[in-house]
């Protein structure tokens, strides 16, 4: 469970019930995400998205019996992933080759790096698309999560799974183990 969603719950008792009721069905939750999701961060997206919605409508859904609440967590789960799956569809890019020049442009140093853009390469396209939003044309994190359609929070774990993704490539090239 995401530490910064948890600190939404302004009561220790409230906290605590969620933290029992994820920890009883985050199994069934990722198996709802796994059925529309092939990549599992993709399956942790829609998760934590649907722990931020029930955590956001906690007021007005702790009120529904354990069953109810549980099969409207599954299918929320359900919605975050199809939503998820919508977007990843309407953003099919490109190999990313066909951009090496915005990495070699002259103010950008650090783009310049061809072990750079192999590497970006290699990571899913949305990872690559994230990178360039936020550091080459300088969206911020609201900017980012609108156009890839997600929560800020999760635009910002978008952006440190792509950084991670980029140094696992790096270092499998020079052949460090990440």
């Amino acid at each position: 469970m995401p530490f910064m969603l948890m600190l939404a719950f302004s009561d220790d008792t409230e906290r605590l019930q969620f933290e029992a009721f994820y920890r009883q069905y985050e199994r069934l939750l990722f198996k709802t995400a796994r059925e529309y999701l092939r990549e599992q961060t993709d399956c942790e997206d829609a998760v934590q998205e649907t722990c931020r919605y029930l955590i956001d409508h906690y007021e007005s859904l702790r009120f529904l019996a354990s069953p109810q609440f549980v099969k409207y967590s599954v299918n929320v789960t359900a919605n975050k992933a199809k939503d998820i799956l919508k977007m990843s569809k309407r953003c099919d890019h490109e190999d990313i080759s066909e951009y090496a020049d915005v990495f070699t442009a002259p103010d950008t140093e650090e783009f310049a790096d061809p072990a750079l853009v192999e590497a970006l390469g290699f990571i899913p396209a949305r990872y690559c698309e994230a990178l360039l939003q936020f550091y080459y044309y300088g969206f911020s994190l609201k900017d980012i999560a609108e156009m890839q359609g997600i929560s800020v929070s999760a635009a910002k774990k978008l952006l440190q799974r792509s950084r991670d993704a980029v140094r696992k490539q790096l270092a499998m090239k020079e052949g460090v183990n990440a």
